[in-house]
């Protein structure tokens, strides 16, 4: 595993956080760690999904549409996104 500060444990905290943030109802507050972790790992489903999820509740349509259009052209198999 690598270190927190860039590598797969801080992509890790980083969901974790937004996830959290979702959780409460406070999706303003889920976009940050969201897009960061999009910014640490490009190509990646769960982080496109997690910001997509945040976009929307957000009520950022557009932009939650073309987040979730691109975890699901990563994964098109995956029932999480569909």
């Amino acid at each position: 595993m690598q270190a927190p500060s860039g590598g797969l444990l801080g992509i890790e905290a980083l969901l974790a956080e937004a996830l959290e943030a979702l959780s409460r109802d406070q999706a303003e507050e889920a976009l940050i760690p969201a897009l960061q972790a999009v910014e640490a790992a490009p190509g990646q489903v769960r982080p496109l999904h997690i910001l997509g999820l945040a976009l929307m509740r957000c009520g950022e349509l557009q932009e939650s549409l073309a987040s979730l259009e691109q975890a699901a052209a990563l994964d098109p198999a995956s029932p999480d996104i569909h």
